[in-house]
């Protein structure tokens, strides 16, 4: 406790307010999610001889159409019937076709939040302000 300008000034600043727990959860999720995506499986370490490689046996999945649309603001994808917890999980790529560049882009997710929100690696070329279709693809296995 200490007195500045004659007003008292506590340490910690006061009650944490809801919305600030939220945001420090939600980043916190997104760093475990983060740090998830990045480790690599055991057998790829660089910890073992050359002479002892093991072949690695790589699933990779074919892209598949999502349910429902989604729009973005950002990096955060918001759903319109889409069913993201049961498609969708942290490290899968979320493809869409950009209707305002008619590119193909493509993102990683760092974390799905609930069926209709999803946080994804880094924002597309535009935010998508229509509901748009998109496509996402699971992340390969080892």
């Amino acid at each position: 406790m200490s007195l500045i300008g004659g007003k008292l000034k506590f340490k910690g600043g006061g009650a944490p307010n809801k919305k600030s727990e939220r945001e420090k959860d939600l980043a916190l999720a997104r760093i475990k999610a983060q740090r998830e995506y990045e480790e690599l499986p055991p057998e790829l370490s660089s910890d073992q001889p050359a002479e002892k490689e093991k072949k690695i046996k790589e699933i990779k999945y074919d892209p598949q159409d999502g349910t429902g649309r989604i729009l973005t603001s950002g990096t955060t994808v918001h759903g319109k019937d889409t069913k993201f917890m049961k498609e969708i999980k942290a490290g899968d790529t979320l493809i869409i076709r950009n209707p305002s560049t008619l590119n193909r882009e493509e993102r990683t997710v760092i974390v799905v939040l609930s069926d209709r929100s999803l946080s994804i690696n880094s924002a597309f070329s535009t935010d998508l302000s229509t509901y748009t279709d998109y496509e996402f693809q699971k992340k390969t296995e080892y």
